[in-house]
């Protein structure tokens, strides 16, 4: 039998110094290292896909929830808010009384003994006494207290006449002034 020989097509010393070598051995010792860390993050990525869409899950079914609550809510919210509304409504007319209150009371302490109403209007601006006075000196006093006070502004005197009992029949028409402060003193 003939005695083997080994062939070695790849001899260690001139291949490794060569370009082609160093790459190989480059490739075979750190590329493994590397291409055993990139599948250790695609493994990783993998693994976590499956949490993320657990997770998404989740959410969509905690929101699913949540939606449920608040269209069962809806109703009693819009109930709510429409008791809401209404109790505005209710303090503003509560304050408007107050308003007309305090305001009807300031009148009284301003009105001397010889003024007698027959009509009183308020609106939102103004005041229109339709009255008469028993004698010039109450007349003059009235309308020197309406002028003085700080709920009116401008005092315009409207028909004013003499009746023949000898009282004074006139209409008094005061602007009101809208300053709250004032008004709830």
């Amino acid at each position: 039998m003939p005695a083997k020989k080994q062939i070695n097509l790849f001899p260690k010393k001139a291949f490794s110094k060569s370009s082609a070598g160093k790459f190989l051995r480059w490739s075979l010792t750190y590329g493994r290292y590397i291409i055993i860390a990139t599948e250790i993050i695609v493994l990783l990525a993998f693994i976590s896909r499956f949490k993320l869409d657990r997770d998404l899950n989740d959410l969509r079914e905690e929101i699913a929830q949540k939606q449920a609550i608040v269209q069962a809510n809806r109703d009693f919210e819009i109930e709510f808010r429409i008791i809401q509304n209404r109790l505005l409504q209710i303090a503003d007319l509560a304050n408007e009384q107050t308003y007309i209150l305090t305001l009807l009371e300031h009148i009284e302490a301003l009105t001397p003994q010889e003024i007698f109403f027959k009509s009183l209007l308020i609106d939102e601006k103004q005041v229109t006494f339709s009255s008469y006075s028993v004698s010039p000196k109450g007349l003059t006093l009235f309308v020197n207290n309406i002028r003085r006070s700080n709920f009116f502004g401008a005092v315009t005197i409207q028909n004013l006449k003499q009746t023949e009992e000898g009282n004074i029949d006139f209409t008094l028409s005061a602007t009101l002034i809208d300053n709250n402060d004032t008004i709830y003193q």
